[in-house]
């Protein structure tokens, strides 16, 4: 999954946008309808002022006319219904996502971020391999960190102590994966373990932010407890 663009200092995911195209055609739809409303009335005034008075515009056509106005009004208040129902459902969406505030999840890209102390990712492995690189760079394109991974097939957890590398907190990390068999590619993928820090919205859609980037909910593949919160909960049963 690729980095599309920087928006308010966080790097947007491309993953599974969110359709947001009833929204766009319910506007769309109400705006062309308006428009016709106001064609309409002026093609009707201009017919009313220039119809001859000794022979009027039959009865038969006017009711016609009418009917048609009526029917573009119909239109129009459909419409607004519907540009008011998605707003609400988006507003749905955004208080909704306030849920995943404190939360570790795991999201469909092989970018990760620093948070306490380490950034994590997990890749797999899908074939027989002689030879897997991983390297991880920043968001210059700068190498951080340059080791050779697993050639297990099977998935594989990987995370690089920040500390060590002087890495700030936040710091947006690229964790790309070489895996090779007599030298012919292997399929890998990629995912990425981050903490939900935070939410924000354009006029469109709903982003959850993690130090540095901000992807949507529809990019998150699992969301997990805090294994080392869980890890000394159970030592404190014992």
């Amino acid at each position: 999954m690729n980095v599309t663009s920087v928006l308010n200092n966080q790097t947007v995911i491309q993953g599974t946008a969110i359709d947001n195209s009833d929204t766009t055609a319910a506007e769309q739809a109400a705006a062309d309808a308006e428009q016709q409303k106001v064609d309409f009335l002026e093609l009707l005034l201009t017919q009313l002022s220039n119809q001859n008075p000794l022979d009027p515009m039959d009865t038969d056509e006017w009711t016609a006319q009418l009917t048609r106005y009526s029917q573009l009004e119909q239109q129009i208040s459909t419409n607004e219904k519907l540009t008011v129902t998605n707003s609400l459902l988006a507003d749905s969406a955004t208080s909704s996502s306030f849920a995943f505030i404190g939360q570790d999840v795991e999201i469909n890209t092989n970018v990760s971020v620093v948070q306490d102390g380490e950034a994590a990712w997990t890749y797999e492995v899908q074939g027989e391999s002689d030879e897997v690189v991983l390297t991880v760079t920043d968001s210059q394109g700068n190498i951080v960190k340059t080791e050779d991974g697993s050639t297990l097939l099977g998935v594989h957890d990987y995370s690089i102590d920040a500390v060590e590398l002087g890495l700030d907190a936040g710091t947006q990390l690229t964790l790309n994966v070489i895996a090779k068999n007599e030298d012919k590619d292997v399929t890998t993928e990629i995912t990425s373990h981050v903490t939900v820090d935070g939410v924000w919205s354009d006029t469109q859609e709903t982003y959850l932010t993690a130090g540095e980037i901000s992807f949507r909910s529809s990019d998150i593949l699992k969301v997990q407890k805090d294994y080392a919160a869980e890890t000394v909960a159970d030592a404190s049963a014992q």
